[in-house]
């Protein structure tokens, strides 16, 4: 256990060989050690390959993931498979994409049926890589985290949504739009932004059909916090609704330059450089 409990202080980055070949390079990363109660929890993927030739598809293997509390209980998984399957696509020399997997959602817990993110208790966590290749396991490896309460600012941030999301009824809804925003506002540095501008940005464009409003709050999300996990799955529809290319390039060299040192900044780098060859 105590080796355990070091390992929290260390930086959390894996890099394993996937397959026999050692051609493709996967790195699993944290973004740190210590989160706050209800802020997302994300495993950083990368794969890379490094060899001078294509590895298919089919040889590129799944990755399952088993999270332990610190009394060293498995924690029991929201959804399945708890991991994913790699994108059906050959990797070239040289070839990078990049995946995010949020832990909250697969093995987090919900306090009540209102509240919009899953989360983890305070405490210690352990987590497990398993790596597989043609159905065969080659790796498993680890990572591991903290969760603590809030304090000052983050925590009057969390009561706010707490008591807004567990009294809300569906005819306050309007109510609970501008107090969303109103909290987003008083707070726009806290980690629990990212959030809110998901929810909100689900709530204009699926309750209200309000797809503009909706779109402006994932630009802001992927503008203003593109170090976060959110900003990843919002990326895409944000470029959709650009009407040209130089529009793209432009917003994608400000995220690049407002993500730098974060996970997410090679993601980005990524995206600019294939709009570029377009």
């Amino acid at each position: 256990m105590k080796f355990l409990l070091k390992s929290i202080l260390a930086v959390n980055i894996l890099v394993f060989p996937l397959i026999a070949q050692q051609s493709l390079k996967v790195t699993a990363t944290l973004s740190k050690s210590e989160y706050l109660l209800g802020e997302p929890i994300n495993i950083f993927f990368e794969y890379v390959n490094i060899g001078s030739a294509t590895i298919l598809a089919k040889n590129v293997g799944d990755v399952s993931v088993i999270v332990v509390n610190e009394t060293g209980d498995t924690l029991k998984g929201n959804v399945t498979p708890l991991g994913f399957s790699p994108d059906d696509f050959d990797y070239l020399p040289g070839e990078s994409r990049f995946k995010n997997m949020d832990l909250n959602e697969k093995f987090g817990i919900s306090p009540d049926k209102y509240w919009f993110q899953w989360w983890f208790e305070p405490g210690y966590y352990y987590i497990t890589i398993f790596v597989f290749s043609q159905n065969k396991q080659i790796e498993k490896k680890f990572l591991s985290f903290k969760v603590v309460e809030p304090t000052g600012d983050e925590l009057l941030v969390l009561n706010k949504l707490e008591e807004l999301l567990s009294n809300m009824h569906h005819k306050e809804l309007p109510a609970h739009y501008d107090s969303l925003i109103s909290i987003h506002n008083s707070f726009p540095n806290s980690v629990y932004s990212p959030l809110i501008l998901r929810e909100l940005s689900a709530i204009y464009r699926i309750t209200l059909n309000d797809h503009g409003r909706g779109e402006s709050f994932s630009t802001e999300l992927v503008e203003k916090y593109p170090w976060s996990s959110a900003a990843q799955a919002h990326l895409g529809p944000v470029l959709h609704y650009m009407k040209t290319k130089q529009e793209r390039i432009e917003f994608l060299r400000k995220v690049r330059e407002n993500s730098k040192g974060s996970k997410m900044e090679k993601v980005y780098d990524k995206k600019l450089r294939e709009e570029l060859a377009k």
